[in-house]
């Protein structure tokens, strides 16, 4: 088995106790022992049955009450070289006999799974000491495998424990398993799946066969407006490494011959009854929307002529209620037997989807004065799909990009992902299941989301707004670099230009003589832990003798403030209510809320920090959450945004004259 350029994976040493264990590592559904397995899915290798049949006939010595040279005792070295050889020898039998049909020869090779790289096929083995259940290391080594390459639909997997082999199969909706067989007693059932390894197409195999290889270019083929087209995919730009779920990847593009039109490939798979983002793009479009990512082109990726599809085409049409063992990642709780009938499985398509836009998360801006723009603009976007009876509903800084290429004809900040919208004019209240976040419960990005939302209110232009002071806070502030991404934290002051770095460098240097001048001061204050809005006003001393001086002692009042208060919002360690309680404290009181940005934010995004206090003051009634539409938010919020930018180029300004001074 070729595994370096193939999709499959595969593992030994299967214990026993772990062989039917809960797939911990996502919470997928998992389908264990489905009788039809080898039936379905190998059955449409046209004449593997036959050519199974005649080459186990012509094994002589290779198979004789069991395979050639097994042992049960052997180490993962020695399993890993059999099942090599014994893949080659069985490939090159089949070479010679069968006529007329394209052989892949495809080699076993091992790597360990605990490593961060994998080659294109995996075969790993797991020792019983190290006491990992064996299927959480498979699906490690499978969402790895199924991640890499330019795509994969989905991969082939087996794992062996002892003489007892298992098929798999990992897609976008979660992992399929036949039943266990002894190989040693079933020979021509594990020959019929090395052979299928070796006689299966680039499709049956998993790969995405509409891409092409041309002069040292990857090209793909679409049909626009019923004209065939070529376009040249240039680099990756994003791929969802999760193993079930949207995967979600991008590629950068543009049609052959016309570098200069620069185009966003995005693929993605949908349910049939989620939001179609396509359509929502293309309506944005056409009503002449501003500052969101333009529609050029979307399609149903097809298969052999048939529309790409897990449950159907993938997997056959097995029924998953058939199968012996289910499992399903709901908190960790065992379904035993089978998968709930409650919850069936619907069908997942294949989409491509191209966008005329294409720039960088705006969190990579140059400067703060570009930031800030970007973000009044990505405001104007937002309000322009809303009086085009589109609602964004996803407000995250992945979904705020900025373009500050001024030979790229994209907007200068726009609006992407519409995959969580809603069409206003359906007047569709509240998103339905399907558009819920693949974990399940309220929609968004969680560090992102309005207050209300979290309370469960439904979702609405004010939320969407409230998301962008979340947003431009979230990136502001110095958080614990394990809970959130380097592009959302300071980290990204790299990204900025070395102009901004050196203006900061000096302005933090004014600061240290003014700043040590107040240490001395400091060390002798004592520190209160107390309410920011209780009076401190320091009482008269009523019981100083006459004639005995007293100094009253300076109280500087500091609030109590969490320091992990930020810790742990993009992966909700918590529930949607304890987030939404975090994000009352941060915001309940205006001097609080002052403090809070103080210690929080980062040294480069300090400027920043006039422009949060207003919009946390125009966001917010007094401290809480707006329950009634205004409009004249979105404006609001847009002014308050550009008149931070002049003030911000205003005082680079002054520091420049002062410099050359």
């Amino acid at each position: 088995m070729d595994l370096q350029t193939r999709t499959d994976f595969a593992t030994s040493a299967e214990y026993q106790r772990y062989a039917n264990y809960y797939f911990g590592t996502e919470g997928i559904p998992i389908f264990v022992g489905l009788p039809g397995f080898f039936n379905t899915i190998l059955g449409r290798v046209a004449g593997l049955d036959d050519a199974a049949k005649a080459l186990l006939a012509g094994c002589g010595n290779l198979f004789q009450d069991g395979w050639q040279s097994w042992s049960e005792n052997t180490d993962e070295k020695k399993t890993i070289d059999w099942l090599a050889v014994l893949s080659a020898k069985l490939a090159n039998m089949a070479e010679r006999q069968v006529h007329g049909r394209v052989i892949s020869l495809r080699r076993l090779i091992q790597s360990d799974p605990e490593e961060d790289t994998f080659s294109e096929f995996e075969v790993g083995f797991i020792d019983e000491v190290a006491m990992i259940p064996l299927v959480n290391v498979v699906c490690k080594m499978a969402q790895r495998t199924l991640t890499q390459g330019y795509y994969r639909r989905f991969i082939w997997g087996f794992t062996l424990c002892g003489p007892i082999m298992r098929l798999w199969m990992f897609d976008r909706v979660g992992a399929i398993a036949s039943a266990g067989f002894d190989i040693n007693k079933d020979g021509e059932q594990f020959v019929k799946f090395i052979l299928a390894l070796h006689f299966m197409n680039n499709a049956e195999i998993g790969l995405n066969v509409g891409f092409t290889f041309h002069d040292g270019e990857m090209r793909l083929a679409i049909k626009r407006e019923d004209k065939e087209e070529s376009l040249v995919i240039e680099q990756e730009l994003h791929r969802d490494r999760h193993l079930a779920g949207r995967g979600t990847i991008c590629w950068k593009a543009h049609p052959v011959g016309k570098p200069e039109v620069p185009l966003v490939v995005k693929e993605f798979w949908r349910h049939p009854s989620a939001v179609d983002e396509a359509e929502l793009i293309r309506k944005a479009t056409e009503k002449g929307v501003v500052n969101v990512a333009r529609y050029y082109h979307h399609e149903a990726v097809l298969i052999n002529g048939r529309p790409d599809e897990v449950v159907n085409l993938i997997r056959g049409g097995l029924d998953m209620m058939t199968a012996r063992d289910g499992f399903f990642g709901a908190d960790g709780i065992l379904q035993w037997p089978g998968f709930s009938a409650e919850t069936p499985l619907e069908p997942k398509f294949h989409v491509r989807l191209i966008l005329r836009d294409i720039g960088k998360p705006i969190q990579e801006a140059r400067s703060l004065p570009a930031l800030l723009g970007g973000f009044a603009s990505c405001i104007e976007g937002h309000k322009s799909l809303y009086q085009a009876g589109i609602l964004h509903g996803d407000v995250s800084l992945y979904n705020l990009m900025i373009n500050e290429d001024p030979k790229n004809p994209s907007w200068g900040a726009f609006l992407i992902d519409l995959d969580l919208g809603l069409d206003l004019s359906l007047n569709r209240k509240e998103p339905d299941d399907e558009t819920e976040s693949e974990e399940g419960g309220a929609l968004g990005t969680y560090y992102a989301m309005a207050i209300n939302l979290l309370w469960g209110a439904p979702q609405g232009f004010m939320n969407d707004l409230e998301s962008f002071f979340w947003c431009l806070l979230w990136l502001s502030i110095d958080c614990p670099p394990d809970d959130v991404d380097d592009a959302a934290s300071g980290d990204s002051v790299d990204d900025h230009d070395s102009e901004d770095r050196d203006e900061l460098m000096d302005v933090e240097k004014d600061e240290t003589e003014a700043d040590k001048a107040k240490v001395k001061e400091e060390e002798i204050r004592a520190e209160v832990e107390v309410d920011p809005d209780v009076d401190t006003k320091p009482k008269a001393d009523t019981k100083s003798k006459v004639g005995t001086k007293k100094k009253n002692k300076k109280v500087v009042i500091k609030p109590k403030i969490d320091p992990d208060l930020f810790r742990g919002w993009d992966q909700v360690k918590f529930d949607f209510m304890q987030l939404a309680d975090k994000k009352l404290t941060i915001i309940r009181k205006a001097k609080r809320f002052a403090m809070i940005l103080d210690k929080f934010v980062d040294d480069y995004y300090k400027p920043l920090i006039p422009c949060l206090i207003a919009l946390h003051k125009r966001v917010y009634d007094d401290g809480e959450p707006l329950w009634e539409d205004d409009i004249t938010l979105y404006d609001d919020m847009i002014t308050i945004l550009r008149d931070s930018k002049k003030d911000l180029e205003s005082a680079k300004k002054k520091r420049r004259g002062g410099r050359r001074q």
